[in-house]
């Protein structure tokens, strides 16, 4: 008989009072879920949560519980509960099994189940066992030829997954399309893992509200099972507030990045829904990531929203970029090095005058007439127009 007070490592008591505190966590987390919604403020509600979130955690030891899951699983228990079938309804007996109410526990955990298999990864927050991913790499050694570039002492340091998506988000995908505003934030120094790891951890339920974000998750799980065109809705995101990033300077960027704006008003009934129109517009990114592409988003926000195209001038010609810190990475307080698109320990440069909307364009049309071959053809198509001492593209027969 095991003795709960004893301190002998294999005690099995140990796991117990363990996972009463990790329970206590996830009550305190699930206990402020959606706070503007009563129905997460019920009793059984926050219990059914929270027994789901401790199972998930004790059955994937090596992912655990980290904060925002709560805001993951509270949306798919809420979707099910309210398309449930109270017991005694007067309806098909198939229908009363399928949608029984006495299952939204197990449905809901299915339904996170499955979610977290897309989005695991970027919770994972401690490196894989060496052991094992010697396994792999000795597998792939008989197939390929991998050249990985060693660190110091011959080892590469461990970057989490949610890092390395942040990092591509900003640095590659939102740089191929819409360079002056990857620029701008390079110059005021914004880090992507600030707003990107809540933005991809929660799926941007913390951007826009829960119906809205509803609406984004049933295109991005039915267009996407890995989830991997959440990227590109986070590029469709800056590009869609980039007249408040471009003029704005440190504080002012982060400021609209972390208290996104709210969801813009549609003009008529007829008008596609933002969270729609952010998912086509997010594919269509995806499908051509170039200047070009960008410039036709923007265009978009402008008629569905009465967005303006036009970069505002700064508030003030001097904006203060941001102090040189040193830069996290795998736990471990580093200094960034000097190296290209670091976008710390680098001397900053004068900043260009944003490239507006007709010039991306512009520029969009001629890096694609060249990859065709028809530049002579595109180039006689062109014409220069100078308005207000500024130069814009206008393609004739446009």
């Amino acid at each position: 008989m095991n003795n709960p007070l004893s301190l002998h490592n294999e005690n099995p008591w140990h796991e117990w009072f363990a996972a009463l505190e990790l329970k206590k966590t996830i009550l305190q987390d699930v206990e402020r879920t959606f706070p503007d919604i009563t129905f997460f403020r019920e009793d059984n509600v926050q219990d059914e949560l929270t027994n789901i979130l401790l199972i998930y955690s004790l059955t994937h030891p090596s992912i655990g519980y980290r904060q925002g899951m709560h805001e993951l699983l509270a949306p798919l228990y809420h979707a099910v509960y309210f398309d449930s079938v109270a017991e005694g309804s007067s309806v098909e007996p198939e229908l009363q099994q399928l949608c029984s109410r006495k299952y939204v526990g197990a449905d809901s955990w299915a339904l996170f189940d499955s979610v977290m298999q897309g989005v695991s990864t970027w919770y994972e927050w401690q490196e894989p066992d060496p052991r094992t991913a010697g396994r792999r790499q000795a597998s792939l050694s008989g197939h390929v030829h991998l050249v990985i570039p060693e660190g110091q002492n011959g080892i590469q340091p461990y970057i989490a997954p949610i890092v390395k998506a942040c990092n591509k988000i900003q640095n590659e995908m939102l740089k191929k399309c819409d360079p002056a505003l990857w620029k701008s934030m390079q110059n005021a120094g914004i880090e992507p893992q600030i707003y990107g790891i809540r933005w991809l951890r929660m799926l941007f339920t913390r951007e826009f509200p829960m119906a809205d974000s509803m609406k984004l998750w049933d295109g991005l799980f039915a267009c996407d099972p890995t989830l991997d065109l959440a990227l590109w809705i986070c590029v469709a995101m800056l590009i869609r507030v980039r007249n408040q990033l471009i003029p704005a300077d440190y504080n002012g960027q982060l400021t609209t990045l972390l208290r996104y704006p709210a969801p813009p008003e549609r003009l008529s009934p007829a008008t596609v829904h933002h969270a729609c129109l952010l998912l086509q517009q997010a594919l269509f990114l995806q499908m051509a990531p170039n200047p070009a592409s960008s410039a036709t988003v923007a265009m978009e926000n402008r008629t569905a929203f009465n967005t303006p195209i036009e970069v505002p001038e700064p508030a003030s010609a001097s904006s203060q970029r941001r102090p040189q810190m040193p830069r996290y990475q795998s736990g471990f307080l580093q200094r960034s090095t000097n190296g290209e698109g670091s976008s710390m320990g680098h001397t900053r440069q004068s900043s260009s005058p944003a490239i507006g909307i007709p010039e991306m364009l512009a520029r969009g049309l001629l890096e694609r007439g060249e990859s065709l071959g028809i530049n002579k053809t595109l180039y006689s198509a062109v014409a220069e127009l100078k308005v207000r001492d500024k130069v814009f593209f206008t393609v004739s027969g446009c």
